[in-house]
């Protein structure tokens, strides 16, 4: 909460520069998220739901309609996933006479920044796509108190990969609202198994909405031109 308080003011001091910037846009919603093998892309554990909060200023717009745009997506956003961990019941002799399972879930907490490029089509969808970097600033398991699974070296700080997606932008004014379908897949390892030898890579899927402010109204799209 204190880091989307902080995204909060820095939106707000993004209006103090309205000359240098072309609009806003504050987003949030939910993902879909978990994590494949490094070696084969092949999904690990089960997927996880989470939610984000986006910040997604517009810096440079060109083109003859302006159907381009430069955009820095900065976000806070809940990746991780579950897996089955199993579960063994000795006697007092040292012998294993129940084995069990219990599901356990990682909920892995990510500053992410994605500079985009977006395209306009039509008068009001759009798709975009760039690189994107995560830095780890926390993480939360649910499971058993005692597992060894519960180990914070295993996840990577950082993290890159790519973002990519598109949605819509509806409104004439200079206050829009916004939607979009979103993608993000890592290249970089995010988590490994010391146990196993194995590494892994996030990967997440979201749906974001909010609202679009102009405040740089010397760059309000001409009328008839679809834009955010």
């Amino acid at each position: 909460m204190r880091t989307i308080l902080y995204l909060l003011a820095f939106t707000l001091s993004l209006t103090s520069y309205g000359q240098f910037l072309k609009s806003v846009s504050i987003k949030t919603g939910a993902n879909v998220s978990g994590i494949e093998n490094a070696k084969n892309d092949i999904q690990h554990g089960r997927q996880k739901i989470g939610f984000l909060f986006t910040i997604e200023p517009t810096i440079y717009t060109w083109g003859k309609k302006k159907q381009f745009e430069f955009n820095t997506d900065i976000s806070i956003i809940e990746k991780g996933y579950r897996i089955k961990e199993r579960i063994y019941v000795v006697n007092q002799m040292g012998e294993v006479i129940a084995v069990g399972e219990e599901t356990c879930s990682f909920s892995l907490y990510y500053l992410t920044l994605s500079p985009t490029i977006k395209f306009k089509i039509a008068r009001i969808g759009f798709v975009k796509a760039g690189p994107t970097a995560d830095y780890l600033s926390g993480y939360k398991y649910k499971g058993r108190q005692n597992s060894e699974i519960k180990r914070g070296y295993e996840f990577n700080p950082f993290n890159a990969g790519v973002t990519f997606g598109g949605g819509v932008c509806l409104g004439k004014k200079n206050i829009k609202f916004i939607a979009e379908a979103m993608g993000q897949k890592d290249f970089t390892n995010s988590t490994n198994s010391k146990t196993l030898v194995e590494y892994y890579r996030n990967f997440s899927y979201y749906i974001n909405c909010g609202v679009s402010i102009n405040i740089n109204k010397k760059s309000a799209t001409p009328t008839g031109v679809g834009a955010l």
